[in-house]
């Protein structure tokens, strides 16, 4: 898109470009040269990039001395971001992302990525919390009859569900207490939630 707007021609004096979705943070300047393999490799040097230019902002510009401590540090705060990273993936990554994944934690931080960018608003961290606290805890007590598989299912389809409408995922508090009751009074279970 970049391309278009910056090609020459006689009649064009200059272009404008607004970027309404950070691309230039996530992917840099279209001048920047750019010697990596894949999406990954390229992300992970941003990644980078970023946690040095913080470090620098955070000294003031002074010197820093480089320690084997500080390396470490440096790589288990890089290893830490990318694990947690959503809002470097792009829409069609976190996607695939939700419907590969098996784990709560995932599921709901990236149904709430997603959420931000399509509606422009994002769960509070106790919210998203309290939601992912009460998932697991439904899960533990469901995984003793093997409906594991089958709560995660629900989980997934609901919050697509909540996605597709626009409704807000704070719903999701609720609704693991609903499915295990209808689970116990469906298969006859004695626990009660």
């Amino acid at each position: 898109m970049v391309g278009r707007g910056s090609r020459i021609d006689k009649n064009k004096t200059h272009t404008e470009f607004y970027d309404i979705t950070d691309c230039l943070i996530r992917m840099g300047i279209p001048e920047d040269f750019r010697p990596f393999k894949n999406k990954t490799e390229f992300k992970k040097h941003k990644l980078q990039q970023t946690i040095v230019e913080q470090l620098i902002n955070k000294t003031n510009e002074e010197m820093v001395e480089i320690t084997k401590e500080k390396i470490e540090d440096f790589e288990l705060y890089l290893e830490e971001l990318e694990n947690n990273s959503y809002h470097l993936l792009t829409i069609d990554e976190l996607k695939d992302l939700f419907n590969a994944t098996s784990n709560i934690r995932t599921l709901v931080l990236v149904a709430n990525e997603y959420h931000r960018r399509k509606y422009g608003w994002q769960l509070r961290t106790k919210t998203i919390e309290l939601i992912i606290k009460n998932m697991e805890d439904v899960l533990d007590k469901l995984s003793k009859y093997n409906k594991e598989a089958s709560t995660i299912k629900a989980y997934k389809t609901r919050i697509r569900n909540l996605l597709n409408s626009g409704k807000k995922l704070a719903s999701m508090i609720h609704f693991p207490g609903w499915f295990y009751e209808q689970t116990i009074n469906k298969y006859g279970f004695v626990d009660k939630w």
